[in-house]
């Protein structure tokens, strides 16, 4: 494996992962300094934050069908609400997925 692994970032720019030599190059294949690199943080929702927020979709679904909500407005509430569920399932993997299995 090489001693840098580059990654795509959400915003499509690289992000360059060093791993044991510190000199890692930029896109330029110039040497980047340690003040030009960045790190990513990424904050991963927990089961119990999704569900909640699955629960207030519903609820909202609900609402929407009871005052006869147009289909736009039922259909935001739908993406929503499977982008969550897709959410859940990601977080339910990471949560009980044993550790060996996932770095294979």
């Amino acid at each position: 494996m090489s001693p840098k692994s580059a990654a795509r970032s959400p915003n499509g720019s690289r992000t360059y992962r060093p791993k044991g030599n510190p000199k890692t190059t930029n896109q330029s294949g110039e040497v980047a300094s340690i003040s030009s690199m960045h790190a990513e943080v990424v904050h991963l929702a927990t089961v119990e934050s999704l569900t909640e927020e699955i629960r207030g979709l519903v609820y909202e679904r609900q609402t929407l069908r009871a005052v006869g909500a147009g289909a736009e407005q039922l259909e935001r509430n739908r993406i929503d609400l499977v982008q969550r569920q897709q959410d859940l399932v990601g977080a339910l993997i990471r949560r009980y997925l044993p550790a060996d299995l996932d770095a294979a």
